[in-house]
């Protein structure tokens, strides 16, 4: 009885370790492209452009247990006109991981805000 214990958890591991493995995933969170066009000419002082700022971040789950969300600092932009740009930034790139959930964070804020109260 005991070696059939053991030659079944033996194998059962093993069917385990073949599953995880099939899971397995390459995750690339990235940026393209970004727009603004909040406080158009009425940034901190009348008649200056706005400083947008970005915080983004991404984590990838396995089972409900996060890898820790990891980013690049704050992008931060000064006295800029309110129009399209290109942005592109690699915020995760993995390879490999076993993972069945990927979480991405976003903040935007204005940073003199004065007429938007940001």
């Amino acid at each position: 009885m005991n070696r059939f214990v053991l030659s079944f958890l033996g194998v059962f591991s093993i069917l385990n370790c073949f599953q995880a493995q099939s899971r397995l995933a390459n995750i690339t969170v990235a940026t393209t492209f970004r727009t603004h066009a909040y406080d158009c000419g009425f940034g901190g002082d009348f008649f200056t452009d706005p400083d947008p700022r970005y915080d983004i971040s991404a984590q990838y789950l396995s089972g409900g247990v996060g890898s820790g969300l990891v980013g690049p600092p704050v992008f931060q932009f000064n006295e800029e006109p309110c129009s399209g740009y290109d942005f592109s930034h690699t915020i995760l790139d993995v390879q490999g991981v076993c993972a069945d959930e990927v979480q991405i964070r976003i903040e935007w804020w204005e940073e003199d805000g004065v007429l938007g109260g940001c």
